[in-house]
C-alpha cells in the first residue's frame, strides 16, 4: 500500500481503482513525488506514476520522468535481491554422469549487487564473465552485455561472503544473480533455466551441471531426478542431524572435476564404485525426501565408505583419520559436499539430538 508521508493517512483509492491522494501531491517539484510516498512493491510505484501521468498538473512534461523512475525503481528491486549459498546433500560427481541430486538454498551465506566508486574491475569475476559471455553470439543473444558492461564501467560488484572453494555455490549465486538481472527473457522452463546457467557458470570452473546456480536463483530446493526431470522441492532438514566441517582449505573445483573424468575412463574399479555411489546416492535422497532417518543414515554412510576407499584424492590428509572416527564410532559420518578437496564436508549424525560440540579439534557447524 502506498502511504501518504505527509499526512500520515492511506492514500485513497480514485475511480480507476489506483491508490492516490491527490490534494496532498505537489504538482510544481517533481523530484517531491518520491520524497512523499512510501511503497511495499514496484506496483505501488507504478501505480502512484501512472496517476501522476494522467495528473493535469503534470501533463505533458512528466513521461520521460516517469519512465526514468520505473527503470530506477526495478534496478533498486535488482540491486536489493540476495542470492543464497547451495548446499549440495546428495549427487556430487555422479550428477555429471547423469544420475539424481538433490541440492537446498543455504542461508548461511548469501550475495547480492552493489554500486562502488572505488571498485577495482580486477578484483572479482565480473570482468572475466563479462570477456566469456561477450566472445558468444548465443550469450548475446540472451543476455544484455552491453548494459552489463556498462555497470562495470559505473562500479557495479557482486558482494558476498559466500566463501570460495568451498562447494557452497559462490560462482553460482553470482551466475545465478546475473541471470536475474541481465537477462532479455527469462525463462520458466526447468530443464533450459538449468542448461543457460550452466553454461554461463562454465565461464568460472569448466563444464557446470547449472544445478548451483539453479538453487541460488530460485531459492528452492532442487530435485533431479535419474531421469533428469528437475523438480522444486520443499524440504526442512533442520532436525535432521546434518552439519559442517569447515576442513579451511580453498580448492579449484575445475582441478578435481577432470580428475574424476581421468578417473572413471582409465579405471574400471573406480568405475565400478561410482556406480555404486549413484545407487546409495538415489537411496539417501528418497529417505531424505520421505524423513526416514534410519534409512538415510544408513544410505550415507554407504557413501561415506565409498568416498574414502576410492575418493581419497578428494579428501584431505587431516581429516581422513576424522572421517574414519565416524564410521568406526557410527556416531556419525562423513561425505564430500562438492568436489572435495577442502572447502566443507557435510556430516551427518546417527542421533540427531546429539550436539555436534563432541567433534572436537575441528570447526563444525549445525545446520
Amino acid at each position: 500500500m502506498i502511504k501518504d508521508v505527509k499526512s500520515g493517512g492511506n492514500i485513497t483509492q480514485n475511480h480507476s481503482g489506483l491508490n492516490t491522494r491527490k490534494a496532498t501531491v505537489p504538482a510544481k517539484d517533481k523530484i517531491v513525488y518520491i520524497q512523499y510516498i512510501l511503497v511495499d512493491s514496484v506496483d505501488d510505484v507504478i501505480s502512484f506514476l501512472y496517476f501522476c501521468f494522467l495528473n493535469k498538473n503534470l501533463h505533458g512534461k512528466s513521461k520521460s520522468f516517469i519512465t526514468d523512475i520505473i527503470q530506477n525503481v526495478t534496478t533498486l528491486t535488482q540491486i536489493n535481491k540476495i542470492f543464497y549459498s547451495k548446499l549440495l546433500l546428495y549427487g556430487e560427481y555422479t550428477v555429471t554422469i547423469g544420475s539424481g541430486a538433490l541440492a537446498l538454498p543455504y542461508l548461511g551465506y548469501s550475495g547480492s549487487w552493489t554500486y562502488n566508486n572505488f571498485h577495482n574491475q580486477k578484483e572479482d569475476g565480473l570482468q572475466r564473465l563479462a570477456v566469456y559471455l561477450e566472445s558468444d553470439p548465443y550469450f548475446q543473444s540472451i543476455y544484455d552485455i552491453a548494459r552489463f558492461l556498462h555497470d562495470i564501467t559505473d562500479g557495479i560488484e557482486f558482494v558476498s561472503n559466500i566463501p570460495t572453494g568451498y562447494g557452497l555455490g559462490s560462482s553460482g549465486a553470482l551466475v545465478a544473480a546475473f541471470y536475474d538481472r541481465y537477462c532479455f527473457s527469462p525463462t520458466s522452463d526447468l530443464n533450459l533455466l538449468r542448461s543457460i546457467l550452466g553454461a554461463t557458470e562454465s565461464a568460472f570452473h569448466g563444464a557446470s551441471s547449472g544445478l548451483d546456480p539453479l538453487v541460488s536463483y530460485l531459492n528452492e530446493g532442487i530435485l533431479i531426478q535419474d531421469s533428469g526431470s528437475i523438480e522444486k522441492i520443499d524440504l526442512d532438514i533442520h532436525d535432521s542431524g546434518y552439519f559442517l566441517v569447515d576442513t579451511g582449505i580453498p580448492r579449484h573445483t575445475e582441478y578435481y572435476v577432470d580428475l574424476f573424468k581421468q578417473k572413471i575412463k582409465k579405471s574400471i574399479p573406480f568405475s565400478q564404485a561410482v556406480l555404486l555411489l549413484a545407487k546409495e546416492n538415489k537411496r539417501a535422497i528418497h529417505a531424505t525426501l520421505t524423513k526416514d532417518k534410519l534409512a538415510m543414515y544408513q544410505s550415507t554412510k554407504a557413501i561415506s565408505k565409498i568416498q574414502l576407499e576410492h575418493f581419497g584424492e578428494m579428501i584431505p590428509d587431516k581429516f581422513q583419520e576424522l572421517w574414519m572416527l565416524g564410521l568406526r564410532t557410527d556416531d556419525f559420518c562423513l561425505k564430500l559436499c562438492g568436489a572435495g578437496g577442502g572447502g566443507m564436508i557435510l556430516g551427518l549424525l546417527s542421533d540427531p539430538m546429539t550436539n555436534i560440540d563432541f567433534i572436537t579439534n575441528v570447526k563444525t557447524i549445525g545446520i
